[in-house]
């Protein structure tokens, strides 16, 4: 898979969690709700970054372009912990959507 490809394929992984999250609001995030549901969850192995980018032995990530312009997942300018910390589903979308923003920054700019 091309770094490219990694980046659309998380696109549209972002996209199907939000989808199904906008439906939720009576209990708190857990990924594992989601996971059973939509068979997905915004943890590494679901991730197409993550399964391109991520060392399995040392759980680091050697290239990813979402941890090279804000930082790797653990850090505050990533939105993923923002994600991953949400109290709600409501939290956890805007959270969410400001990481798929992150993400579709890294599409080259049309034209080029």
């Amino acid at each position: 898979m091309t770094k490219l490809q990694a980046i659309k394929k998380s696109i549209k992984h972002w996209e199907k969690m939000i989808k199904w999250a906008k439906e939720k609001t009576s209990y708190s995030p857990y990924y594992l709700t989601m996971k059973d549901s939509i068979g997905e969850s915004w943890f590494e192995g679901d991730c197409p970054l993550c399964k391109k980018y991520m060392n399995d032995s040392t759980r680091e990530c050697f290239g990813c372009p979402l941890g090279k312009k804000y930082g790797v997942c653990g850090t505050k300018s990533n939105k993923w912990l923002a994600v991953n910390n949400s109290s709600t589903w409501g939290i956890w979308v805007l959270n969410a959507n400001k990481l798929l923003r992150q993400l579709r920054s890294l599409l080259p700019k049309k034209g080029k």
